[in-house]
């Protein structure tokens, strides 16, 4: 059985580092970026809230989509987007659920695979940062059956609409 998240799959596998918000966006937009469509890729994205759905992000998952990729995205309230349904398939996760505090990027191509999975630390004590300093446990991986696994875990939580 599917662990009740990717970062919760992935982590029993790979190293895990930590890192603030403002440098781990490079690594996620580094991987987004490798993408070059596959056709028949699948793409998991978990970005913990629709307010995280930027009109960037809108734009690097839109490119994907038209390789003819099918993109999943995963957050809480994400579904009130309805300008995105039909160009993307949109999953409401309930605050309550341990996916609302993962950021994941998971690609599933015919001839690869990678993974981002992150999940969002408690503050330190007696700081106070912006967005840019939230910080995150998180680790990467291009093996197959790991990110494979890991996406299994999305459609078996049960607080995912």
């Amino acid at each position: 059985m599917p662990d009740a998240t990717p970062f919760e799959s992935l982590s029993r596998h790979s190293a895990v580092r930590r890192s603030r918000k403002a440098d781990l966006l490079s690594v996620s937009r580094s991987i987004e970026l490798s993408f070059t469509g596959e056709g028949a890729a699948t793409v998991y994205v978990c970005l913990q809230h629709v307010d995280f759905l930027t009109s960037a992000t809108v734009r690097t998952y839109d490119r994907m989509a038209r390789f003819g990729t099918r993109v999943h995205v995963y957050g809480v309230d994400v579904r009130s987007r309805t300008d995105l349904r039909g160009l993307f398939h949109l999953h409401d996760v309930s605050p309550r659920s341990p996916l609302a505090l993962e950021w994941n990027i998971l690609i599933l191509g015919s001839r690869s695979t990678t993974a981002l999975a992150a999940r969002e630390e408690a503050p330190l004590p007696g700081t106070r940062g912006g967005d840019g300093d939230r910080r995150f446990a998180f680790l990467t991986t291009t093996d197959p059956h790991d990110v494979r696994f890991a996406a299994a875990a999305l459609s078996a939580d049960a607080f995912v609409a």
